[in-house]
């Protein structure tokens, strides 16, 4: 069988070579494939075909990721650092080497050598087998301090070293072979372009001559033990990322000796104290610290200034489109950011002294600016902020017309803060609420909201009223969680547009079934149901009072019932009829409820059941199981004892039994297979 790397990375190939039959062809009755086929490793010849045809910049940035282990999760961002530092990056045209480097990952992407993580869509990851092809072209060129074996020695030919601190490859063998503190040489590398020494924590010091890397474009010296910062920084003018940890800055006016405003590439500036930084002169530091407009992205953490400064929020800085301001423990008021004219996405984050928000943040009493307050703002963000108690400015004429393309208003952890959110957001998709018990919320008037999560009675009860109303008529995604008051779920005029529902922690929560639902149910009526919902996945979690969850939910797909003790059946009795993954966690009376149905005509693919009670030793009763189902997982059935359940799974299983009182897992991979784990 051949692996999806090796037909895609094939696959690729030939899509980036003529489209010419014959083209075609020479690829596949090419010599090479003959000369790879008697290698003796494992590497399959397709793979190496691919390489083969690589243009040769993009190999050698493809065998430098050899030096990371497998599984490794790759940013892209800061692959291509890595990639400019090494040099492997050939200058072309007007493009920067940033541009450059992105348009080299992306092309590696295209050839399928790097994929998307299961994990999470913004990192990449490269296939084993992939894996395993750039460390055979790598050589003793490159190498990965991770064990110490026996033939596992650093190589007098090996020119890039990465070490593991997590393996047993000692410290030792790294020093003897290329020393482990910064020599004076490194001021040497007049074309260093990046310089990476974050949590380097026993790093107290810089060589002297740092001044004469007039060519470095990022520093990023974040968790390092550094008792100050990098001498001769006023000389690096080509700088566009810096992460300077400021405790070790004196006073102000060494803060002025950096001339940071003279350093127009900085797009991206990252000022950050210690969490114990006592230094008494941070207000004038980072007064002096104002860069250069031309600055993108600001990120400032742990400030213990009592006000910011006013080159903050000035409207001069144009191109500022990300700002975020974390543990300013000490600041009674934020800065003047409504007036920055490209500012997209603004996070406000433990302001541990704030108790107001007025006019103030969207425009600077002594500014000229009269335009509107945040014009261009996407989403904004407070978090913990736990002495916040009004935000005046929601309620003035003059702001009404403030976030005028605001996406997504996130607010969360601010217990103390009363009144209500701005009324009018016509641009509004998103809004999470949580924690916010004292929040009087009323939904802002919006055109199109696509998601809503909200914790607590007043909110819940909010939005209640607003479906009722049909005011979300457009609505997505719905959760509300915390709600410990006694209501009912207005399931029978949920909108037509809601996929997603997910319901927590609401204890008192009733479903009441109206007559027209009651109808459809029992006349099963799906024509007519598939016209009142597109409900697609369900979540219902630690609700012990809901009895039941009667809905017309025709499309239903994924469903997710967990401690909902006191539900005793499905709707009307059977599995919705489009149901694909299934999990239950405690509840008693529906799992046994399940044991005891005929699954063989359900389309289950997905089904997981925890069961941490005694009263099922098995599951299903009948051994009756869909012949779709690809995964099963079987979690603390004390007393689960299992007989031949799986022989309707047809001729691709391998029947089985499994026996014991302590099934911790049971799984049915695809194709299905029992084991006993």
């Amino acid at each position: 069988m051949v692996s999806p790397s090796t037909s895609g990375g094939l696959g690729s190939l030939l899509r980036t070579i003529n489209y010419d039959e014959r083209d075609w062809d020479s690829v596949l009755k090419s010599e090479l494939r003959e000369v790879f086929e008697d290698q003796n490793d494992e590497i399959i010849p397709a793979l190496r075909i691919s390489y083969h045809y690589l243009p040769s910049n993009l190999k050698r940035c493809f065998v430098y990721c050899s030096l990371f282990p497998k599984d490794y999760e790759f940013d892209k961002g800061e692959l291509v650092l890595l990639w400019m530092a090494e040099e492997l990056l050939q200058p072309k045209g007007k493009k920067s080497l940033e541009e450059l480097g992105c348009e080299y990952f992306d092309q590696l992407v295209a050839r399928s050598f790097f994929q998307s993580s299961s994990t999470d869509n913004s990192f990449y990851v490269i296939h084993d087998i992939m894996h395993d092809l750039a460390t055979i072209y790598a050589g003793e060129f490159y190498f990965r301090a991770k064990k110490l074996e026996k033939n596992n020695r650093i190589s007098n030919k090996t020119r890039h070293l990465l070490h593991n601190s997590r393996g047993n490859y000692p410290c030792s063998q790294l020093v003897v072979a290329c020393g482990r503190t910064l020599p004076e040489e490194l001021c040497t590398l007049y074309n260093l372009q990046t310089l990476k020494l974050n949590k380097c924590r026993w790093l107290m010091k810089l060589p002297n001559n740092m001044q004469d890397l007039v060519n470095l474009r990022h520093i990023d010296i974040e968790g390092a033990g550094l008792e100050e910062m990098p001498k001769g920084i006023s000389k690096m003018r080509d700088l566009q990322f810096l992460r300077a940890c400021l405790e070790n800055v004196i006073d102000g006016d060494q803060a002025l000796e950096a001339r940071m405003a003279e350093k127009k590439n900085i797009r991206s500036l990252y000022l950050t104290w210690s969490s114990d930084n006592d230094t008494a002169d941070s207000q004038d530091i980072i007064n002096n610290l104002r860069p250069h407009t031309n600055l993108r992205e600001l990120s400032i953490n742990e400030y213990m200034g009592q006000t910011f400064p006013n080159w903050l929020g000035h409207s001069s800085f144009r191109n500022m489109t990300k700002i975020y301001l974390k543990c300013c423990s000490n600041c009674f008021e934020l800065p003047s950011v409504g007036q920055l004219p490209s500012l997209k996405h603004l996070q406000l984050n433990e302001f541990n002294k704030l108790t107001r928000v007025g006019a103030k943040f969207n425009k600077d009493d002594e500014s000229s600016f009269c335009g509107t307050p945040f014009p261009m703002l996407k989403t904004l963000c407070f978090s913990d902020m736990y002495c916040w108690e009004e935000w005046l400015s929601v309620s003035s004429e003059f702001e009404l017309d403030a976030f005028p393309w605001l996406r997504v208003l996130t607010m969360r952890n601010c217990p103390l803060l009363r009144g209500d959110l701005p009324s009018q957001l016509p641009a509004l998709k998103s809004i999470r609420i949580s924690q916010c018990a004292q929040l009087a919320f009323t939904l802002p008037r919006v055109d199109a909201m696509l998601k809503l999560s909200v914790e607590g009675p007043h909110q819940v009860e909010a939005v209640f009223e607003a479906i009722a109303r049909n005011q979300l008529n457009c609505l997505q995604s719905l959760r509300i969680s915390r709600c410990y008051s006694s209501i009912s779920f207005p399931g029978a005029c949920l909108p037509f547009s809601l996929q997603n529902l997910e319901i927590l922690g609401c204890p008192y929560l009733e479903f009441p079934m109206s007559q027209k639902l009651r109808e459809s149910l029992q006349s099963e009526s799906y024509p007519t149901a598939a016209s009142t919902s597109s409900l697609c996945s369900l979540s219902i979690n630690s609700c012990p009072s809901l009895v039941s969850f009667e809905m017309v939910a025709p499309h239903l797909e994924d469903l997710f019932l967990s401690d909902c003790s006191e539900i005793e059946s499905f709707p009307e009795g059977g599995l919705p009829p489009n149901l694909r993954m299934l999990d239950i966690r405690s509840c008693k009376k529906l799992v046994t409820y399940l044991a005891s149905m005929d699954l063989r005509n359900h389309y289950l693919t997905h089904l997981d059941i925890e069961h941490p009670y005694d009263n099922i030793n098995s599951f299903p009763m009948d051994g009756c199981l869909p012949s779709s189902l690809e995964t099963l997982y079987l979690r603390c059935f004390p007393s689960l004892e299992i007989s031949d359940c799986v022989h309707t799974l047809g001729q691709a299983v391998r029947p089985g039994m499994v026996s014991g009182k302590a099934t911790d897992l049971l799984r049915y991979p695809h194709p299905p297979v029992v084991k006993d784990q």
